[in-house]
């Protein structure tokens, strides 16, 4: 049986699946690994002209708000699919095993101080377009790091995952926390004590949390508010412009009928 239903991939067995690859060579074999575990939870990733491998539901949202906004089209359309990997070691291990199999991915994920060595191998991968958001070791210290401060009160006001249950003096109080400080103190008052530079940090860190942006749709809300408070040359939005660039290149530079 032949299939482009991921209702079906997610119902096969271990094994039970296998994929023609179109290389200079056509060959055919089994799913394995880590791609079988992928086809398992994500199907549409494997049957994608596009797949971007994104660290965690945030960088999902955004991404998808990016591609939207600076591509000027629902991705889908075009057969991009987003995935998230649920965490930085699984989204560098997704990226490996997808170049490994002879698709041409792209990958979001942090800065962090760990598998620095990995993020580099993969980055020089000919089949991989690596990203990271510049300004922070992760996508919401990166965009506490590049608005202008007056728009960082807006930014602790961002419904995100709290969605209606939002109470902006427990994000305050969190800002304050990691400063080292016991209180609902306002940001101006936090920056007025401690420097722009250490309460930009924390609100960044801060908003790592799961109440802040961890989810899609809260995701898209973080990217939307970037796209408002940056100007266009911003290095943080150019990055992504980038990113949206080559993907929409890569999928019409494959099918051209688009």
């Amino acid at each position: 049986m032949t299939t482009h239903s991921p209702a079906v991939l997610a119902r096969l067995g271990k094994g039970e699946a296998w994929v023609l690859r179109r290389h200079e060579e056509h060959s055919i074999g089994p799913i394995r690994g880590e791609l079988e575990r992928l086809m398992h939870l994500d199907p549409e990733a494997l049957l994608s002209r596009l797949p971007i491998v994104c660290e965690g539901a945030t960088e999902v949202g955004l991404v998808d708000f990016m591609l939207e906004t600076l591509g000027g089209a629902d991705p889908s359309a075009f057969g991009i699919h987003l995935i998230d990997a649920g965490g930085h070691d699984h989204a560098l291990e997704l990226l490996e095993a997808l170049a490994g199999d002879g698709y041409h991915t792209c990958g979001l994920v942090d800065n962090e101080r760990f598998s620095s060595g990995k993020r580099a191998a993969l980055a020089t991968a000919p089949l991989i377009r690596l990203y990271m958001a510049p300004g922070g070791r992760c996508l919401e210290c990166a965009v506490a790091n590049a608005i202008p401060l007056n728009a960082m009160e807006a930014l602790t006001e961002l419904p995100g995952t709290a969605g209606p249950f939002l109470k902006v003096v427990d994000r305050l109080q969190a800002i304050s926390t990691r400063l080292g400080k016991q209180s609902r103190a306002s940001l101006p008052d936090l920056v007025a004590s401690f420097g722009e530079g250490r309460v930009r940090d924390a609100v960044g860190e801060a908003a790592t949390t799961g109440e802040w942006f961890k989810s899609l749709d809260a995701g898209r809300q973080l990217g939307e508010f970037a796209h408002t408070n940056l100007e266009s040359n911003h290095e943080f939005l150019t990055t992504f412009r980038d990113l949206v660039t080559w993907a929409m290149e890569r999928v019409r530079s494959a099918h051209p009928e688009h």
